[in-house]
């Protein structure tokens, strides 16, 4: 409870502070002309220097991965949307508060999260909201509405689809309530033991449990040591034994060019097992729009004080300065996997999730758009929408031609 009081006592100094103004609560949508202009200034070379810590093999796979489509672009560079809007932002062109955005807005982004009980031997609480805080900061509220339409026309959803998600957003964002919805999530305790039966193997040696590595390779014995260290001095993670650590290398793709380690880890004195995925964390790309940004510590939990309106300890933390050998210290992001779930984004109800999505980052910035109305905001969103579309598309063919010249 105590950190929740602070960390919305630090939200509420963050958006009360001089550089929180309200941005054009008319605004007029976004024009092509107006995108292109960083269309035509990035270059290959420019995305190279910000991944210094990538080989050039390394970095090779990514931009591969990247000029798949418009879609893989925007989200393996999540930093060119803020590249775009950076000249509308410092012009305040864009509608909406400058509050906590999720910034990188995409369907994967949503999901189910378990709270605290309301009473000892109770039903853990659920709730749907956003999971995903990567890329999260300050920013106007209308970033997270042209990037989320943007992402379902790439994603190739029907007009149809789009329009209703949009409207969904538009509504939420202007008529509805604020913060998560209550929801009838899943067995958490079922979802665990399923997962740990699924994954995991007795050692012959001792019996304990160890990763079955489907999904990566045990981590070397000296990065199994430094996140074993890492883990002793976390405040969530230290009444935790590390049984077994995997390493995911760095790798293309949304995630390119970061480090994830998987670590099962039982509870001290106890049969608990626990898995925790940590995610490498770089500077936010929301940093591109050109707005001062909090810490990260701060950052993410400004995000979750919005987002979610209580802050449960050992669901999602950052874990900071974990020295691996040969690296500086790295900051990693902490998620408990057996606390967080996606929503299908892939089956029979895509359709359904997407326009749950929406209507999720609406409500996480319900009242930040002044005097515009649901269809003002709609349709300020389907026009700048496409003007966004067609200059991830402009950029990646850009970039796809001046890739095959170089190779």
């Amino acid at each position: 409870m105590r950190r929740t009081i602070v960390i919305r006592a630090l939200l509420a100094a963050t958006l009360s502070s001089p550089g929180a103004l309200a941005f054009a609560a008319g605004a007029r949508a976004l024009r092509p002309g107006e995108l292109s202009r960083a269309v035509r200034a990035t270059r290959i070379e420019t995305l190279r220097a910000g991944d210094r810590g990538l080989s050039d093999d390394e970095f090779h796979g990514k931009m591969k991965a990247a000029l798949r489509s418009p879609l893989h672009l925007k989200q393996t560079f999540p930093g060119l949307l803020g590249t775009m809007l950076r000249p509308l932002v410092r012009t305040r062109a864009l509608p909406g508060e400058v509050a906590p955005i999720g910034f990188d807005a995409h369907v994967e982004n949503a999901g189910i999260v378990r709270l605290g009980k309301d009473r000892p031997g109770g039903r853990s609480r659920s709730i749907a909201t956003l999971i995903d805080v990567d890329d999260s900061g300050l920013g106007p509220a209308g970033v997270d509405a042209v990037s989320l339409g943007a992402s379902l026309v790439q994603r190739g959803y029907g007009k149809r689809v789009v329009k209703k998600a949009i409207r969904a957003f538009a509504r939420a964002a202007t008529e509805g309530a604020s913060g998560p919805e209550a929801v009838e999530g899943p067995r958490w305790g079922k979802l665990r033991r399923r997962w740990i039966e699924k994954n995991t193997r007795d050692e012959k040696r001792d019996g304990k449990k160890i990763l079955s590595f489907k999904d990566g390779e045990r981590a070397a014995p000296d990065r199994y040591a430094a996140i074993e260290r890492a883990a002793r001095r976390d405040g969530v993670l230290r009444d935790y034994d590390v049984l077994d650590v995997a390493e995911h290398g760095k790798r293309g793709g949304g995630s390119g060019g970061l480090t994830e380690f998987m670590v099962l880890a039982q509870r001290r004195g106890t049969d608990k097992l626990r898995v925790y995925l940590l995610k490498e964390q770089k500077a936010p790309a929301v940093r591109e729009l050109g707005i001062g940004q909090p810490s990260g510590r701060e950052r993410i939990g400004q995000l979750q004080a919005a987002l979610w309106q209580e802050v449960p300890k050992d669901v999602l933390f950052p874990l900071h300065d974990v020295k691996l050998p040969g690296e500086r210290p790295t900051d990693f992001l902490v998620r408990n996997k057996f606390a967080m779930v996606g929503d299908d984004t892939t089956g029979k109800d895509k359709d359904r999730t997407a326009v749950k999505v929406a209507r999720l980052y609406g409500r996480a910035h319900a009242g930040q758009f002044g005097d515009l109305t649901a269809p003002e905001l709609a349709d300020w969103t389907r026009q700048s929408t496409r003007s966004v579309v067609k200059a991830f598309a402009e950029l990646r063919d850009r970039l796809a031609a001046s890739f095959d010249r170089a190779r």
